[in-house]
């Protein structure tokens, strides 16, 4: 291999070494790195129905075939004779870069500690990385190589990894029970940090990282270990493909001219597909509508051929705060998310979705962002192994199809901010296995509309605030679902919750994560059923109060002054965390029965203009708490916030 620097006849003694040092160091690293396949599960080409991910993993560590031997004698002849590329390069550029310090520096004030302990540094990190990776167990090299996917030291949601490696089946849960998904992916992700592979990414005003990030060098070898296991094939750009036949995964990526006339895995088997992942293709659509028309097919028969895929990743994966501001509107107290276009996705069609209806083993489907979506076929209800359904943010969407109610292994469901949704679906009430809701709507039915709108929509929150219809799902047909741990609620009705509804969510025994928000509809007037329910809600001797179980409570554009009289201390000895967002509240001195304490140790207020308390008041309230984030409360006072709004008693 050639020296990637030569020293010239001026260069001093310390300067040989040091450049020598480098040279070696280079050729050490790239001698080494091709020896991380020995450690490597290799991809299956099956995907079987009901067990296509336990098959893998067992058939990917003990299967040898003449291909896999010859994919790796391939790989090993172009490190060896055509030189470094791909992450190998990567690595060379940042040596090279060690180089260019030691030929640039002065003679009298040459670098050699600086360029030693960078070298150290990184010969000790891969090494590392061999040693480390080669005892971790066959899922968790698949949970790591996931990374491979996306950009290196691009910050990535716990969220998102929990729900890939769910529909992956690289975290399936006992049988027994005492372990669920995301404690299993919690301790992964544990796990992938404490051997340095993953960095945590904590931000200002949270008190737990609840997002990661993977380092240059690590990435670069992460990218290797996916190609040579034939996970996934990598362009010129560093962008993943796939060419090998072996392999069952599939990214949309983004052409460098923007066009979307590229065929999806041309020599690939659809029915193999375990993966689809949208990197950052814009118009997913339009890509499978070309790849059908490459094969004389109808994008719906094309579609349709995937019948092993088990993830379906198309929408939006990247943190909104990396590609949004937010602001705050006075006058109407809620949050506006102005997205980049840069990670706008939208599809010009659904025709595609029919195809849907042979996709037997699939486990995650996401939607999320999509514009131009305002329906869902009706063949979603032949996913009968679906367990994620994303379709967060998916702001044209005007109504769930009754098909959903099919989906009886489907354990999340979001549909939070889908702001045109006026009502749910009954067949909601079906989904014994439903453990998170996210955006369940509760508006004003229909004998509730307001004459003077003779029946139009009102405003709210840059959607439409619709009448709800007779037939959808209310909170008291959810009671049914013994397993719901978080749910979120979206309401048009300013009196929600009232004495029944109360007690409704009191029946959801496992519930431990509560939100709702309030629809502003800017209507001043109260409707004659809204004053009827007010009125009974009054005659009610009923106990209003909220499920003792509730570990968070979240309130949104809370419409009221007073503190609310289900919002009792005494009865919420579990609360955690109270996050108070927008909306009209003046302050949390509520009557206290006798010595009631709140238990809360996380408090967040924002965008309450009207809240006015004193920092001692409020510490004499919350006597537990340990971090409290303030943001454009300007009545709050005294408050011991930094300038981020953060206080934190640690």
């Amino acid at each position: 291999m050639s020296s990637p620097v030569d020293p010239s006849p001026q260069t001093n003694s310390n300067e040989v070494l040091t450049i020598e040092n480098v040279i070696a160091t280079l050729s050490t690293l790239l001698a080494r790195l091709p020896n991380y396949k020995d450690s490597v599960p290799q991809c299956s080409s099956s995907n079987n129905n009901n067990n296509s991910g336990s098959s893998d993993l067992n058939n990917n560590t003990n299967t040898t075939t003449t291909d896999n031997n010859s994919g790796s004698s391939y790989l090993n002849n172009n490190i060896n004779n055509s030189g470094p590329s791909g992450p190998i390069k990567k690595l060379k550029c940042c040596l090279d870069d060690i180089s260019k310090v030691v030929v640039e520096a002065p003679n009298d004030s040459f670098p050699n500690k600086q360029v030693q302990d960078k070298l150290s540094v990184i010969m000790k990190d891969a090494l590392k990385l061999k040693e480390v990776f080669k005892d971790l167990d066959t899922r968790l090299k698949l949970c790591f190589l996931s990374f491979a996917v996306l950009p290196a030291n691009t910050v990535v949601k716990r969220r998102l990894l929990i729900n890939w490696w769910v529909g992956e089946r690289l975290v399936d849960p006992p049988v027994t029970g005492e372990k669920t998904a995301e404690y299993i992916s919690d301790e992964n992700l544990t796990e992938l940090e404490v051997k340095g592979f993953i960095e945590p990414v904590k931000e200002r005003h949270k008190l737990i990282a609840d997002r990661f990030k993977m380092q240059h060098l690590v990435h670069c070898v992460v990218i290797m270990l996916a190609q040579e296991a034939q996970l996934l094939h990598y362009d010129s750009n560093r962008n993943p493909t796939v060419k090998s036949l072996r392999s069952n995964r599939a990214c949309l990526v983004k052409a460098e001219n923007g066009t979307s006339k590229q065929e999806l895995a041309p020599k690939l088997d659809l029915e193999t597909l375990h993966t689809i992942f949208n990197v950052n293709e814009p118009f997913p659509d339009l890509r499978f509508e070309w790849s059908a028309k490459m094969k004389n097919d109808s994008i719906v028969d094309w579609f349709s051929k995937m019948k092993n895929i088990n993830v379906l990743y198309l929408g939006r994966w990247k943190s909104s705060d990396q590609h949004s501001n937010e602001e705050q509107s006075s006058d109407q107290h809620h949050i506006v998310r102005e997205g980049s276009l840069e990670n706008h996705i939208e599809v010009a069609s659904i025709e595609f979705l029919q195809g849907l209806k042979n996709m037997k083993c699939l486990r995650l489907l996401s939607l999320q962002g999509i514009s131009r979506m305002n329906e869902l076929p009706n063949s979603i209800g032949k996913l009968t192994n679906l367990k994620i359904l994303d379709l967060k943010t998916c702001h044209n969407l005007e109504a769930l199809p009754d098909g959903i109610a099919l989906l009886k292994k489907l354990s999340h469901l979001d549909i939070s901010e889908c702001y045109l949704l006026d009502g749910m679906p009954r067949g909601l009430a079906s989904l014994s296995e439903l453990q998170v809701l996210k955006g369940f709507v509760i508006g004003n039915m229909e004998s509730d509309r307001d004459d003077d709108h003779q029946g139009l929509p009102q405003q709210f929150l840059g959607g439409m605030c619709f009448p709800q219809k007779r037939d959808s799902c209310t909170l008291e047909d959810l009671i049914g679902l013994k397993k719901i741990r978080k749910l979120s609620i979206n309401t048009s009705c300013m009196d929600f919750p009232t004495s029944k509804e109360l007690q409704d969510l009191n029946k959801l025994e496992e519930l431990q994560k509560l939100a709702i928000a309030w629809r502003d509809s800017g209507a001043a007037t109260i409707t004659p059923g809204q004053l009827n329910r007010m009125l009974a809600m009054k005659r009610n001797n009923d106990p209003l109060e909220l499920s003792t179980k509730l570990d968070k409570l979240e309130l949104l554009c809370f419409p009221h002054t007073r503190t609310p009289d289900w919002l009792i201390p005494g009865k919420l000895q579990s609360l955690k965390k109270l996050y108070i967002r927008g909306g009209k509240l003046n302050n949390l001195r509520q009557m206290q029965e006798g010595s009631d304490i709140w238990t809360v140790e996380i408090l967040r207020l924002k965008y309450l203009n009207m809240f006015n308390m004193d920092w001692n008041e409020l510490q004499t309230s919350f006597p537990k708490l340990i971090f409290l984030e303030n943001v454009k409360c300007p009545n709050l006072t005294s408050s011991p916030c930094n300038k981020f709004g953060v206080w934190s008693k640690h």
